[in-house]
Protein backbone atom coordinates (compact mmCIF):
# COMPACT_ATOMS: atom_id res chain seq x y z
CA UNK A 1 0.00 0.00 0.00
CA UNK A 2 1.66 3.45 -1.01
CA UNK A 3 2.28 5.63 1.46
CA UNK A 4 1.35 8.76 0.28
CA UNK A 5 -0.09 11.72 2.09
CA UNK A 6 -3.23 11.63 -0.72
CA UNK A 7 -4.47 8.32 0.88
CA UNK A 8 -3.60 9.08 4.32
CA UNK A 9 -4.47 13.48 4.67
CA UNK A 10 -6.56 13.71 1.85
CA UNK A 11 -8.38 16.68 2.15
CA UNK A 12 -5.84 18.68 4.31
CA UNK A 13 -2.46 19.38 5.40
CA UNK A 14 -2.24 18.41 9.19
CA UNK A 15 -0.51 21.42 10.91
CA UNK A 16 2.58 20.27 12.77
CA UNK A 17 2.30 23.46 15.24
CA UNK A 18 -1.15 22.17 16.72
CA UNK A 19 0.02 18.50 16.81
CA UNK A 20 2.64 19.80 18.85
CA UNK A 21 0.58 22.66 20.99
CA UNK A 22 -1.76 19.86 21.58
CA UNK A 23 0.81 17.23 22.82
CA UNK A 24 2.20 19.88 25.05
CA UNK A 25 -0.89 20.55 27.28
CA UNK A 26 -1.84 17.03 27.57
CA UNK A 27 1.42 16.18 28.75
CA UNK A 28 1.25 19.32 31.30
CA UNK A 29 -1.94 18.06 32.67
CA UNK A 30 -1.20 14.19 32.49
CA UNK A 31 1.84 14.85 34.54
CA UNK A 32 -0.24 16.73 36.87
CA UNK A 33 -2.93 13.57 37.05
CA UNK A 34 0.02 11.21 38.17
CA UNK A 35 1.72 13.49 40.74
CA UNK A 36 -2.26 13.84 42.19
CA UNK A 37 -2.60 9.90 42.13
CA UNK A 38 0.98 9.65 43.69
CA UNK A 39 0.07 12.42 46.42
CA UNK A 40 -3.17 11.45 47.30
CA UNK A 41 -3.12 7.54 46.68
CA UNK A 42 -6.07 7.76 44.63
CA UNK A 43 -5.23 4.54 42.72
CA UNK A 44 -8.36 3.86 40.92
CA UNK A 45 -7.86 6.93 38.92
CA UNK A 46 -4.94 5.29 37.36
CA UNK A 47 -6.52 4.58 34.25
CA UNK A 48 -6.83 8.54 33.73
CA UNK A 49 -3.70 8.76 33.66
CA UNK A 50 -2.59 5.60 31.09
CA UNK A 51 -5.91 8.08 29.02
CA UNK A 52 -3.45 11.06 29.16
CA UNK A 53 -0.43 8.92 27.87
CA UNK A 54 -2.77 7.42 25.02
CA UNK A 55 -3.60 10.91 24.00
CA UNK A 56 0.05 12.08 24.35
CA UNK A 57 1.30 9.12 22.13
CA UNK A 58 -1.47 9.79 19.68
CA UNK A 59 -0.35 13.57 19.08
CA UNK A 60 3.11 13.26 19.62
CA UNK A 61 2.36 10.25 16.31
CA UNK A 62 -0.03 13.12 14.88
CA UNK A 63 3.33 15.09 14.87
CA UNK A 64 5.38 12.98 13.31
CA UNK A 65 2.82 12.55 10.41
CA UNK A 66 2.51 16.18 10.08
CA UNK A 67 6.58 16.60 9.94
CA UNK A 68 6.69 13.85 7.01
CA UNK A 69 4.07 15.52 5.37
CA UNK A 70 3.20 15.07 1.87
CA UNK A 71 5.19 11.45 2.27
CA UNK A 72 3.50 10.59 5.43
CA UNK A 73 4.18 7.08 6.83
CA UNK A 74 1.29 4.43 7.32
CA UNK A 75 2.65 3.62 10.92
CA UNK A 76 2.53 7.18 12.62
CA UNK A 77 -1.05 7.90 11.03
CA UNK A 78 -2.10 4.75 12.08
CA UNK A 79 -0.85 5.38 15.61
CA UNK A 80 -2.53 8.92 15.68
CA UNK A 81 -6.12 7.50 14.62
CA UNK A 82 -6.23 4.77 17.47
CA UNK A 83 -4.38 5.89 20.14
CA UNK A 84 -6.47 9.01 20.66
CA UNK A 85 -9.55 6.53 20.20
CA UNK A 86 -8.65 4.90 22.99
CA UNK A 87 -8.47 7.81 25.72
CA UNK A 88 -11.66 8.69 26.53
CA UNK A 89 -12.27 4.48 26.98
CA UNK A 90 -9.74 4.93 30.42
CA UNK A 91 -11.18 8.28 31.25
CA UNK A 92 -14.47 6.48 31.56
CA UNK A 93 -13.53 3.68 33.41
CA UNK A 94 -11.78 5.57 36.22
CA UNK A 95 -15.12 7.79 36.49
CA UNK A 96 -17.21 4.86 36.55
CA UNK A 97 -15.27 4.06 40.08
CA UNK A 98 -15.17 7.60 40.63
CA UNK A 99 -19.28 6.72 41.15
CA UNK A 100 -18.96 3.70 43.03
CA UNK A 101 -16.83 5.38 45.35
CA UNK A 102 -19.01 8.30 45.50
CA UNK A 103 -22.05 5.58 46.46
CA UNK A 104 -19.77 4.07 49.05
CA UNK A 105 -18.49 7.08 51.02
CA UNK A 106 -22.36 8.28 50.88
CA UNK A 107 -23.29 5.04 51.79
CA UNK A 108 -26.42 5.36 49.25
CA UNK A 109 -26.27 2.17 47.69
CA UNK A 110 -30.00 1.74 48.49
CA UNK A 111 -30.92 4.74 46.24
CA UNK A 112 -29.15 3.37 43.19
CA UNK A 113 -30.90 2.29 40.15
CA UNK A 114 -28.99 -1.44 40.01
CA UNK A 115 -26.98 -2.67 42.61
CA UNK A 116 -23.55 -0.40 42.63
CA UNK A 117 -21.75 -3.61 41.85
CA UNK A 118 -23.73 -4.74 39.17
CA UNK A 119 -23.52 -1.18 37.66
CA UNK A 120 -20.08 -1.03 37.22
CA UNK A 121 -19.81 -4.59 36.40
CA UNK A 122 -22.28 -3.94 33.62
CA UNK A 123 -20.50 -0.74 32.63
CA UNK A 124 -16.90 -1.82 32.61
CA UNK A 125 -17.78 -5.21 30.56
CA UNK A 126 -19.41 -2.57 28.02
CA UNK A 127 -16.74 -0.03 27.86
CA UNK A 128 -13.81 -3.45 27.69
CA UNK A 129 -15.93 -4.60 24.66
CA UNK A 130 -16.18 -1.13 23.15
CA UNK A 131 -12.19 -1.12 23.35
CA UNK A 132 -11.40 -4.72 22.04
CA UNK A 133 -14.37 -3.38 18.90
CA UNK A 134 -11.91 -0.18 18.07
CA UNK A 135 -8.68 -2.01 18.49
CA UNK A 136 -9.48 -4.72 15.61
CA UNK A 137 -10.48 -1.90 14.17
CA UNK A 138 -7.12 -0.95 14.61
CA UNK A 139 -5.44 -3.58 13.70
CA UNK A 140 -7.37 -4.05 10.77
CA UNK A 141 -6.38 -0.93 9.49
CA UNK A 142 -2.68 -1.52 10.64
CA UNK A 143 -2.24 -4.33 8.59
CA UNK A 144 -5.02 -3.55 5.47
CA UNK A 145 -3.10 -3.79 2.29
CA UNK A 146 -5.94 -1.79 0.03
CA UNK A 147 -8.44 0.57 0.45
CA UNK A 148 -11.25 -1.94 1.29
CA UNK A 149 -9.64 -3.37 4.21
CA UNK A 150 -9.01 0.49 5.64
CA UNK A 151 -12.88 0.89 4.88
CA UNK A 152 -13.36 -2.56 6.69
CA UNK A 153 -11.49 -1.50 10.08
CA UNK A 154 -13.22 2.02 10.37
CA UNK A 155 -16.26 0.13 10.45
CA UNK A 156 -15.27 -1.71 13.30
CA UNK A 157 -13.91 1.23 15.06
CA UNK A 158 -17.69 3.26 13.94
CA UNK A 159 -19.04 -0.19 16.15
CA UNK A 160 -17.08 0.50 18.50
CA UNK A 161 -17.89 3.77 19.53
CA UNK A 162 -21.04 2.82 18.77
CA UNK A 163 -20.95 0.71 21.82
CA UNK A 164 -19.23 3.06 23.82
CA UNK A 165 -22.01 5.37 23.30
CA UNK A 166 -24.56 2.99 24.97
CA UNK A 167 -22.55 2.28 27.96
CA UNK A 168 -21.88 6.09 28.34
CA UNK A 169 -25.92 7.20 28.36
CA UNK A 170 -26.04 4.09 30.71
CA UNK A 171 -23.77 5.19 32.98
CA UNK A 172 -25.03 9.68 32.27
CA UNK A 173 -28.35 7.95 33.17
CA UNK A 174 -27.47 6.33 36.50
CA UNK A 175 -25.08 8.89 37.37
CA UNK A 176 -27.96 11.69 37.13
CA UNK A 177 -30.59 9.20 38.95
CA UNK A 178 -28.25 8.28 41.81
CA UNK A 179 -27.29 12.30 42.48
CA UNK A 180 -30.80 13.09 41.72
CA UNK A 181 -32.68 10.77 44.32
CA UNK A 182 -29.06 11.69 46.87
CA UNK A 183 -29.99 15.03 46.49
CA UNK A 184 -33.56 14.24 47.28
CA UNK A 185 -33.22 12.08 50.05
CA UNK A 186 -29.84 12.40 51.63
CA UNK A 187 -27.99 10.00 53.95
CA UNK A 188 -26.03 10.52 57.08
CA UNK A 189 -22.94 10.42 55.39
CA UNK A 190 -23.60 12.48 52.79
CA UNK A 191 -24.16 15.41 54.97
CA UNK A 192 -20.28 15.19 55.82
CA UNK A 193 -18.98 14.46 52.31
CA UNK A 194 -18.09 16.91 49.53
CA UNK A 195 -19.95 14.56 47.25
CA UNK A 196 -22.20 17.57 44.75
CA UNK A 197 -19.36 19.73 43.61
CA UNK A 198 -17.46 15.83 42.56
CA UNK A 199 -20.62 14.88 41.19
CA UNK A 200 -21.38 18.07 39.17
CA UNK A 201 -17.88 17.44 37.66
CA UNK A 202 -18.68 13.98 36.70
CA UNK A 203 -21.80 15.46 34.58
CA UNK A 204 -20.02 17.85 33.11
CA UNK A 205 -17.15 15.32 31.98
CA UNK A 206 -19.38 12.79 31.02
CA UNK A 207 -21.16 14.88 28.51
CA UNK A 208 -17.95 16.47 27.29
CA UNK A 209 -17.10 12.52 25.94
CA UNK A 210 -20.81 11.54 24.65
CA UNK A 211 -20.37 14.93 22.36
CA UNK A 212 -16.69 13.56 21.37
CA UNK A 213 -18.14 10.19 21.15
CA UNK A 214 -20.82 10.86 18.92
CA UNK A 215 -18.49 13.28 16.42
CA UNK A 216 -16.21 10.53 16.63
CA UNK A 217 -19.47 7.85 15.28
CA UNK A 218 -20.44 10.81 13.13
CA UNK A 219 -17.14 10.71 11.84
CA UNK A 220 -16.09 7.09 10.84
CA UNK A 221 -20.06 6.79 9.55
CA UNK A 222 -19.33 9.41 6.91
CA UNK A 223 -15.58 8.27 6.08
CA UNK A 224 -13.03 10.36 3.92
CA UNK A 225 -16.06 12.04 2.20
CA UNK A 226 -17.74 13.20 5.22
CA UNK A 227 -17.67 17.00 6.32
CA UNK A 228 -15.72 16.50 9.44
CA UNK A 229 -12.60 15.08 7.76
CA UNK A 230 -12.84 18.40 5.54
CA UNK A 231 -10.68 19.84 8.35
CA UNK A 232 -8.47 19.16 10.84
CA UNK A 233 -10.39 21.72 12.89
CA UNK A 234 -12.83 19.71 13.89
CA UNK A 235 -10.90 17.25 15.03
CA UNK A 236 -9.15 19.33 17.89
CA UNK A 237 -12.39 21.57 18.53
CA UNK A 238 -14.85 18.37 19.14
CA UNK A 239 -11.89 15.61 20.19
CA UNK A 240 -8.57 17.32 21.64
CA UNK A 241 -10.32 20.76 23.07
CA UNK A 242 -13.13 18.21 24.68
CA UNK A 243 -10.53 15.62 26.29
CA UNK A 244 -8.05 18.84 27.11
CA UNK A 245 -11.31 20.05 29.50
CA UNK A 246 -12.01 16.48 30.91
CA UNK A 247 -8.22 16.19 32.24
CA UNK A 248 -8.34 19.76 33.46
CA UNK A 249 -11.78 19.29 34.92
CA UNK A 250 -10.20 16.79 37.23
CA UNK A 251 -7.07 17.87 38.08
CA UNK A 252 -9.16 21.51 39.50
CA UNK A 253 -11.74 18.98 41.22
CA UNK A 254 -9.59 15.81 41.96
CA UNK A 255 -11.23 12.88 43.16
CA UNK A 256 -9.30 13.03 46.61
CA UNK A 257 -11.32 16.20 48.08
CA UNK A 258 -14.29 13.39 48.01
CA UNK A 259 -12.44 11.78 51.02
CA UNK A 260 -12.64 15.36 53.11
CA UNK A 261 -15.27 15.23 55.49
CA UNK A 262 -16.56 18.80 57.75
CA UNK A 263 -16.82 16.16 61.11
CA UNK A 264 -16.28 12.52 62.10
CA UNK A 265 -19.66 11.40 60.56
CA UNK A 266 -21.99 9.98 63.32
CA UNK A 267 -22.76 6.38 63.28
CA UNK A 268 -26.73 5.26 63.56
CA UNK A 269 -26.67 4.74 66.64
CA UNK A 270 -24.99 8.17 68.12
CA UNK A 271 -28.51 9.60 65.96
CA UNK A 272 -30.26 7.20 68.41
CA UNK A 273 -28.85 8.89 71.23
CA UNK A 274 -29.07 12.08 70.19
CA UNK A 275 -33.05 11.61 69.37
CA UNK A 276 -33.72 10.11 72.74
CA UNK A 277 -31.95 13.13 74.17
CA UNK A 278 -34.25 15.72 72.43
CA UNK A 279 -37.53 13.89 73.87
CA UNK A 280 -36.56 13.44 77.13
CA UNK A 281 -35.99 17.77 76.78
CA UNK A 282 -39.15 17.68 75.04
CA UNK A 283 -40.77 15.84 78.09
CA UNK A 284 -38.66 18.10 80.68
CA UNK A 285 -40.46 21.05 79.17
CA UNK A 286 -44.02 19.72 79.59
Amino acid sequence: MPGSTQQFFAQYEPSLAAAITVTALFAITTAVHIAQITRHRTLYFIPFAIGGICEIAGYIARSIAAAQYPNTGKAPYIAQTILPLMAPSQFAAAMYMLLGCVIRTTDGGALCLVRASWLTKIITVGDIASGIIQSIGGITMATAASKTAMERGEDYIALGLAVQLVVLCMFAAASVHYGVRLRNNPTVASRYVCWQSNMGVLYLTIGLILVRTVFRLVEYVQGDAGILRSSEIYLYVLDAALMLSVMLAFNLKHPSTLAVRAQPVPTESDEVSESNVFLLQERGTK
